[in-house]
């Protein structure tokens, strides 16, 4: 966490190695075996700040970090034209979790999304029904 003032480059080096750098060493060999395959489907789990500037105010290194998932997801979909393989970024608000609710007993956990919910979403994304999507970003914000 930190604002623009305080985050140095050592905090965005860290972020990024974290939140892009794993997911593209990760899915770069399995994209090449899904193109070879024909089918394939990448999810990487992104963040609300990333998405919404006014949320990344304090998390500058973490929103930027997360924000290279919705380019890397079109550039991976724009390289799989034609191919029945795709990329998405799901990307969920707070989730019910008793973790989350133990670092945030002030907040209304009526607005926040379900862990269930979320894996419906990555269920969804991975069924035949999901075939003719093509849009990488799933939203799953619920109230929050």
């Amino acid at each position: 966490m930190g604002r623009i003032e305080d985050t140095m480059g050592g905090d965005l080096k860290k972020m990024f190695a974290l939140n892009f750098e794993t997911a593209y060493h990760i899915s770069r060999i399995l994209f090449a075996h899904m193109l070879q395959n024909d089918y394939g489907r990448l999810i990487f789990i992104g963040a609300k700040p990333a998405l919404k500037p006014e949320q990344a105010t304090g998390s500058l290194a973490y929103a930027l970090s997360k924000s290279l998932l919705f380019s890397y997801a079109n550039i991976l979909n724009a390289t799989a034209k034609g191919k029945n393989v795709t990329a998405s970024v799901v990307v969920p608000s707070t989730i019910d979790t008793e973790t989350n609710r133990k670092s945030m007993p002030d907040a209304d956990w009526t607005k926040w999304v379900k862990a269930e919910q979320v894996t419906d979403v990555l269920e969804f994304i991975c069924s035949d029904q999901a075939l003719p999507v093509r849009e990488p970003v799933y939203k799953v914000y619920n109230d929050a």
